[in-house]
C-alpha cells in the first residue's frame, strides 16, 4: 500500500497542507493527524480524484469547525467528493489550470438487492444534504443543483467560478 499524499508543507503563521490523493481512510487519517497539530487556519492545496463521500463529509465538517477561515485551493483536479469537500471551506479558490468533475453518487460494489435499496436511500439522503450545501454556498436554487448532478460533467476553473463553486481564480499556488 502506498503512503497517502497528504503532507504539511509549511507550518507557522500560514500553514500549507497538500492533499493530493483520493479521499480514502488512509488519506483521511493522515489529514486528521495534521489537523491535530496545526492551530492556525491553513491553506489546503487540493488535487483529488474524489473518493468516499461519507469520509469527505466528516473531513469537511472537521475542517470547517476547527478552521472557520479555511481556504481550500484547487491546484489540479477536484472530482466528485473532492468538489464536495471544497464547499465546506470559507474561501474556495482555484488556479487557472484547475479542473473539476461532478457526477451522481453511485455504488461501486456488488451487493444484494436489499443492501442496494438501503444504500441507495442513504446516498439519496446524503446527496440531498450536499445539494442543499451547494445551493447555500452558491446562491443558486436547489433545483439547479439537482439537475446539474444528474449526469457526469467535466469543467474548468472559469465555469466553476461562473457557477459559484469557487470564489476566485488565483494565479499562483
Amino acid at each position: 500500500m502506498k503512503p497517502p499524499l497528504v503532507k504539511l508543507l509549511r507550518s507557522g503563521r500560514r500553514p500549507v497542507i497538500a492533499f493530493f490523493d483520493e479521499i480514502c481512510p488512509e488519506s483521511a487519517l493522515a489529514l486528521y493527524e495534521i489537523i491535530a497539530k496545526v492551530r492556525e487556519s491553513p491553506l489546503l492545496l487540493l488535487s483529488s480524484p474524489g473518493g468516499d463521500v461519507s469520509l469527505m463529509a466528516g473531513l469537511g465538517t472537521a475542517l470547517a469547525k476547527k478552521y472557520p477561515e479555511l481556504e481550500v485551493r484547487v491546484v489540479g483536479t477536484a472530482q466528485s467528493a473532492a468538489l464536495d469537500l471544497l464547499q465546506f471551506a470559507a474561501l474556495r479558490t482555484a488556479t487557472p489550470c484547475a479542473t473539476f468533475m461532478s457526477h451522481p453518487s453511485s455504488i461501486e460494489t456488488t451487493v444484494t438487492a436489499e443492501t442496494a435499496k438501503a444504500t441507495s436511500r442513504l446516498l439519496e439522503n446524503g446527496d440531498e444534504k450536499l445539494l442543499r450545501l451547494y445551493a447555500k454556498r452558491t446562491g443558486k436554487p436547489l433545483k439547479t443543483w439537482r439537475n446539474w448532478f444528474r449526469i457526469e460533467r467535466n469543467f474548468d476553473a472559469e465555469k466553476a467560478l461562473e457557477l459559484g463553486l469557487v470564489d476566485s481564480i488565483v494565479g499562483e499556488i
